[in-house]
């Protein structure tokens, strides 16, 4: 996306946060493609019975965040990450109300939790909240996790999107994966 584009979308994005209902309609088609890659990522992840669909994903998100309303962003990539967010969010608590046992000895490799069908939703929210325990030591690395990881972004999108550079990714990248392993492991 070339940065007059960017800036379009970020001039629509502030006119829609101070009200202006056009400005949101047109925001909200142009970044729609968008997160519609990233709901169908997440979603790629669940058993094929699932009932919740991408469409139905990006739609929830956009009522719960905002409510008919556009929340007040930097521009079109805090938007994106926060919209991100926002469907992880949905995700994970369905997955708590599939999964209300204990937890503990739960097993699960970083590496494996993007296969997990929805029968493992335990383990979906074992890494959740080993991210959210990631977050309090390292906040960088668990930004990593959460956009490569539950936003499908590549390495590249995640330096642009969290403005550092791809050595930095990488290097949080193999950090967040080593922590996360030990903290479930040891769990």
């Amino acid at each position: 996306m070339s940065d007059s584009e960017n800036l379009d979308l970020t001039s629509m994005l502030r006119a829609a946060a101070d009200g202006d209902d056009r400005a949101r309609d047109e925001f909200v088609a142009a970044v729609y493609r968008q997160l519609h890659r990233i709901a169908s990522y997440m979603m790629s992840r669940e058993s094929p019975g699932q009932t919740l669909q991408a469409t139905a994903l990006v739609n929830e998100a956009l009522m719960q965040l905002f409510g008919g309303r556009i929340p007040t962003a930097n521009d079109r990539k805090h938007f994106l990450n926060v919209a991100a967010g926002q469907m992880r969010r949905i995700l994970i608590d369905r997955a708590r109300s599939k999964s209300r046992g204990k937890r503990k000895g739960v097993k699960l490799g970083l590496d494996e939790a993007g296969q997990i069908p929805s029968e493992r939703s335990e383990e979906l929210v074992a890494l959740d909240d080993a991210l959210t325990e990631l977050a309090k030591v390292d906040p960088a690395a668990a930004d990593v996790v959460e956009k490569k990881f539950f936003g499908g972004y590549t390495d590249e999108e995640t330096a642009e999107i969290l403005n550092v550079s791809l050595a930095k990714v990488r290097r949080d990248w193999t950090y967040a994966r080593a922590w996360l392993h030990h903290y479930l492991s040891a769990s």
